[in-house]
């Protein structure tokens, strides 16, 4: 889709892409088929979540991170959400982020912290 959206093409999000296909095989070339009239739609990536906050349930040694799903056709780039991710920065150059959930689900409890 990114290069369907930029120069030379320039199309805008949402517009209907006619998409009409032959094949080719070692005996030749067939004629096109019939132009799809619906379907293929220039998408784009989803949008920057909200900032997560945190969830109802903390502890000592727990910790529930939260944010809101993605709903509006902007934010989901019109296309069905499969997945979030969630990323704790380790601090460190050798690995800074480290993936603690990737799911459907808006909510991730990270369990075993130690206190203090």
């Amino acid at each position: 889709m990114s290069i369907l959206s930029t120069s030379p093409y320039d199309l805008l999000f949402d517009t209907l892409i006619l998409v009409r296909i032959s094949a080719t095989n070692s005996a030749g070339t067939s004629i096109w088929s019939s132009e799809n009239t619906s379907g293929a739609r220039v998408r784009a990536a989803p949008d920057k979540m909200e900032t997560p906050f945190k969830g109802l349930a903390i502890s000592e040694t727990a910790l529930q991170i939260s944010w809101t799903e993605a709903t509006s056709a902007v934010a989901t780039g019109n296309s069905a959400i499969l997945n979030y991710r969630l990323y704790w920065d380790s601090g460190t150059s050798a690995n800074p982020d480290i993936v603690l959930y990737e799911g459907s689900l808006t909510s991730y409890t990270q369990t075993g912290l130690v206190a203090g």
